[in-house]
């Protein structure tokens, strides 16, 4: 990484007003505690001396620091209870600080999207797709009762608790909001929260017409969209920054974005794992009913992976069916997914590297497994004399793990192509 280095771009010349802004940045990765406390002063993580503090107040060595504590400063306070962290980090059971905070959504959105989904299933027109998920999306601000909120751990797990302990009275896709949450528990420093199920219970009564007004009001849009509602023209090209713009040409190609994924390496740890000192306990599952089943059944045939295999399907690793594998989960909804893993082989026939139809079949399977994604659904195929090395679904434009891979992937290309061109092997 960058010590105090600067890279030029360039250098306008005629322009006698630059600005030169230099941005040094310590190798994250061998800096001292210290110092990164100093770059990241808005971050929080192992190397902080609150943290250190608490481990020497908790007497112990070992945390569990995940990456939503790390993101936040020292002085974050939980919007639910109130408490900062010094006041939520809290022992484990077996011995471990626990520093963990968690993002609370509204699983009624989940339920929204299936609802919605079931009138507008995808299909090959584009330009319907791309209409149907933006409408789907601004659905959602309607539907949901809050915006997905950052709370302490502690905060999270007493709405799960309630809700388990009112399984049979409340929606299992309703979700208490942060500020409901605060109703109904009772908080102390570094202490799991005592729930009061009689508050909880007045909380859900006073909430649930409007719980179902919002499902309603989900059903009807659904159908809406469905008959061509609602239409909205998108406006071509997209806003850039200027100045992140700036920093992506100056910066090298293989350190763009690795900065945010080094810090919290550094911030982050998992001394929780496998430590716990209680034996879990494997409750005996309950089977759904036939028509249990088959509600479940027809919901997942959106699921590429559920509708590809057939009816008599089991599982090659435990042998189980697609019934046997539906199991009620805490919130008393059913679950089951089927997952496709791929083993590849290696290929070390010379005329089939080198054969045009066997780097084909390599794009085929790819693209058949929606792990490439033709640029233009309709064009034909044509001969290119351009490499792809990687292509990806609109709806993954901006999540944080396409450009990790993409700058992965990439670095890895430049490494080969050296390798070659210096008559190494790649």
């Amino acid at each position: 990484m960058a010590d105090g280095s600067e890279t030029t771009t360039e250098d306008f010349a005629g322009n006698e007003q630059n600005t030169i802004f230099t941005i040094s940045i310590p190798d994250l990765r061998e800096a001292s505690d210290e110092m990164i406390a100093q770059f990241a002063r808005d971050r929080d993580g192992r190397w902080s001396a609150q943290t250190k503090d608490l481990l020497l107040q908790f007497q112990t060595t070992r945390h569990d620091l995940n990456s939503s504590w790390a993101c936040t400063w020292a002085g974050w306070r939980c919007p639910c209870c109130g408490r900062g962290k010094a006041q939520i980090a809290r022992l484990s059971p077996g011995g471990v600080l626990l520093c963990r905070l968690e993002f609370h959504h509204d699983h009624l959105s989940d339920r929204a999207k299936r609802v919605f989904r079931d009138d507008n299933p995808r299909g090959d027109d584009r330009e319907a797709n791309i209409q149907s998920d933006r409408a789907q999306k601004a659905l959602m601000v309607f539907v949901e009762r809050f915006e997905e909120t950052l709370i302490c751990i502690d905060c999270n797990l007493s709405e799960g608790k309630a809700k388990v302990e009112l399984v049979r009275e409340i929606d299992p896709d309703s979700t208490f909001t942060p500020s409901e949450i605060a109703s109904f528990i009772e908080v102390a420093p570094n202490r799991l929260h005592e729930v009061d199920f009689d508050r909880t219970r007045a909380t859900w009564l006073s909430v649930r017409d409007d719980v179902a007004e919002r499902l309603d009001f989900a059903s009807r849009m659904a159908k809406r969209v469905a008959a061509g509602r609602h239409r909205r023209e998108v406006a071509p090209g997209k806003k850039r920054d200027v100045v992140f713009s700036q920093f992506l040409r100056a910066a090298p190609r293989s350190y763009r974005y690795d900065i945010g994924f080094v810090l919290e390496a550094r911030s982050t740890a998992n001394d929780s794992a496998g430590t716990s000192p209680r034996p879990k306990q494997k409750t005996r599952g309950i089977a759904p009913s036939d028509e249990e089943f088959a509600e479940f059944d027809r919901a997942q045939q959106q699921q590429k992976s559920w509708a590809r295999v057939g009816e008599d399907w089991s599982c090659i690793g435990c042998h189980r069916s697609k019934r046997e594998i539906v199991l009620r989960s805490n919130s008393g909804r059913w679950t089951g997914q089927i997952h496709m893993v791929t083993e590849y082989e290696r290929e070390d026939r010379e005329e089939r590297l080198a054969s045009p139809s066997g780097r084909s079949v390599l794009v085929a399977d790819a693209t058949s497994d929606e792990r490439l994604v033709p640029a233009l659904a309709t064009a034909p195929d044509v001969l290119s004399t351009k490499i792809h090395i990687a292509r990806w679904s609109p709806d993954l434009i901006g999540d944080r793990n396409t450009p990790v891979l993409v700058n992965w992937l990439a670095k890895a290309a430049e490494d080969a192509s050296h390798g070659v061109s210096s008559g190494s092997p790649p």
